[in-house]
C-alpha cells in the first residue's frame, strides 16, 4: 500500500528516506496481522469524543451506555464487529451502528466472541468472567463509567493472548523507530507536546504515514496529537493529529494551504484515508487541519 504520490518533485535523498519510513511503518500491520479499519466507513463524521483517559462518566447504567455508544458511533471503523450484550446491541443500534456488525452475547455461549472488539458491559463480564482479559480480549482500548456500570472496548486477540501481546511489543517498537526518523526531519515543526509524544512512541502509525508524506510535500508544523481514548490502558495510541498552517518557508495563505491538505489526505486510499478530516478556525482568525482515524488502531497498538 502506497499514499498517492505528492505533486511536488523530491531530491533523491528525502525520497529514499520517506520511502523507507513507511516500509517501517507499514510492516505493523503486515508483520502483526491484526485489524486494520476501512477509514471511509467511519459513522457519523462529527466531532471526536471529549474527555482523556481516565475520564469517568455520569453515574447510572444507562448514561454509560449512552456514552459508550456515542464513543463507538463516532470513533469505531465501519468494519470492525462488536461483541454486545443485547442492551448494549440496542443502544448501538439506536446511534446507527449495523445489526450485521454486532455479535450478540447470549446466555449458554461459553467461547470466545467471533468479533473485533468486545463491549464489556458488566453482563458480558459477568458471561465471560476472567477469561475476557486473560484469554478472549486482554486491550481496553477505552473505558467509560466505574463500579458495575462500568464499559470497557476491548479488543480481541484473534491467535491467542500470548501472541498478541508479542505482537503489541514487536509494534510499538516499531513505532518508536519510526517517530525517532519523523523527529529527525527537519520539514516536520513540532510542538513540545507533540514531540513528547513522538518520543514516547504513542502515535498510530497510519498519522507518521501521512504525517511523513505530507512533509515530502512542504514544511509541516503539528500543534498535537490527540487523545480520543478515554481510559484506555496504558500504551494504546493517540489516533489524531491538528497540524497549524502554514509556516513561514511554505510561502500559501493559510486557507489555501488547509484546503490543499485536506484534499490531499480525502483522496488517499484506505487505511491512510482519515475519518476525520477537516479545516478548523482558530483563535484570531488563524486555521489549522484537524486528522483522526478511526479505532482499532493497526494492530491495536
Amino acid at each position: 500500500m502506497r499514499l498517492r504520490a505528492a505533486r511536488r518533485p523530491h531530491r533523491p535523498g528525502r525520497r529514499w528516506r520517506l520511502a523507507g519510513l513507511i516500509v517501517l511503518i507499514l510492516a505493523v500491520g503486515t508483520a502483526a496481522g491484526l485489524v486494520i479499519t476501512r477509514q471511509g466507513a467511519m459513522r457519523a463524521p462529527g466531532r471526536q469524543a471529549s474527555g482523556s483517559r481516565g475520564a469517568r462518566a455520569a453515574p447510572g447504567s444507562a448514561a454509560v451506555r449512552g456514552l459508550a455508544a456515542r464513543w463507538m458511533a463516532r470513533q469505531v471503523g465501519g468494519d470492525v464487529t462488536l461483541a454486545c450484550d443485547p442492551v448494549m446491541c440496542a443502544a448501538l443500534a439506536a446511534r446507527g451502528i449495523p445489526a450485521a456488525n454486532m455479535v450478540p452475547v447470549r446466555p449458554g455461549e461459553a467461547g470466545p466472541p467471533s468479533a473485533d472488539l468486545v463491549v464489556a458491559t458488566q453482563a458480558v463480564r459477568d458471561h465471560f468472567g476472567g477469561r475476557l482479559a486473560g484469554i478472549y480480549a486482554p486491550l481496553v482500548i477505552a473505558s467509560f463509567g466505574t463500579g458495575r456500570a462500568q464499559i470497557q472496548i476491548r479488543q480481541v486477540a484473534r491467535d491467542g493472548v500470548a501472541s498478541f501481546q508479542r505482537r503489541l511489543s514487536s509494534g510499538r517498537s516499531v513505532l518508536r523507530q519510526a517517530s525517532a526518523e519523523l523527529l529527525r526531519n527537519s520539514r516536520i515543526k513540532l510542538s513540545a507536546a507533540a514531540r513528547t509524544a513522538l518520543v514516547a512512541g504513542r502515535v498510530d502509525g497510519r498519522l507518521l504515514t501521512v504525517l511523513a508524506a505530507l512533509a515530502g510535500r512542504q514544511p509541516i508544523r503539528v500543534l498535537g496529537f490527540g487523545d480520543t481514548n478515554p481510559g484506555a490502558a496504558p500504551g494504546v495510541p493517540v489516533r489524531g493529529m491538528l497540524l497549524a498552517g502554514p509556516v513561514p518557508a511554505a510561502h500559501a495563505r493559510a486557507d489555501r494551504y488547509g484546503r490543499s491538505l485536506v484534499r490531499f489526505l480525502r483522496a488517499q486510499p484506505a487505511p491512510y484515508n482519515p475519518a476525520q478530516c477537516s479545516m478548523v478556525r482558530r483563535s484570531r482568525g488563524s486555521y489549522a487541519i484537524r486528522v483522526g482515524f478511526a479505532a482499532p488502531s493497526p494492530a491495536g497498538l
